[in-house]
């Protein structure tokens, strides 16, 4: 049996660097794609990948296409890592390319994106708490009456524990809005969840 010695070598090299890359932190890793590390964008990949996929086939309702946006948003990374400076954290950064890149495929698909503003105030009231009784299946069934600027704010912050800021710096809009929208949303999908437990 032949051994190729070079191929076993860069075989042996390769499962160093990821095994390095392993125990980077998440700016360090965007730091070294910058600088052409294909190591450091493999566990990066699969750091996020399964989070970032699981937003965009909620965002886009279509996983053929989800896998194809996401192939761009890591695209994005790889090109637009060197500029990163931090001012956001590594997860806000790849959820705010994710939506950019969300909100592009349906504007090309012909999504309706525009929604009317509710300017409705954040209350202290037990419906946050109410909605989070309910099982993921059927909190996504009631996603599915939102606008996709609306579902954002929700999935963002039932399903990847974003806060109200965080979420503002992913959709790259005021903190006010973010909370008409989640208010709006809250209140639109109590009504579909009461629809739905009539019907049971």
């Amino acid at each position: 049996m032949y051994l190729n010695r070079e191929a076993l070598f860069y075989d042996y090299i390769d499962k160093e660097l990821d095994s390095e890359a392993n125990q980077l932190s998440d700016v360090a890793l965007v730091k070294r794609i910058g600088h052409g590390d294909e190591a450091a964008f493999g566990e990066l990949y699969r750091r996020y990948s399964p989070s970032l996929f699981t937003y965009l086939v909620h965002m886009i309702s279509e996983a053929t296409a989800a896998e194809d946006v996401l192939q761009e948003v890591f695209l994005s990374v790889w090109k637009g890592a060197a500029r990163f400076r931090g001012q956001a954290s590594v997860k806000s950064w790849l959820f705010r390319i994710t939506h950019h890149q969300a909100v592009t495929w349906l504007r090309k698909n012909h999504h309706h994106l525009q929604e009317s503003e509710v300017d409705l105030a954040i209350d202290d009231d037990p419906e946050q708490a109410y909605l989070v009784t309910w099982t993921e299946e059927t909190l996504r069934t009631a996603l599915q009456a939102l606008t996709p600027e609306q579902r954002a704010v929700v999935e963002l912050t039932f399903f990847h524990g974003f806060s109200y800021a965080q979420i503002a710096e992913v959709l790259q809009c005021p903190l006010g809005t973010v909370k008409s929208r989640m208010s709006y949303s809250r209140k639109r999908m109590l009504r579909v969840l009461s629809q739905l437990r009539r019907a049971e």
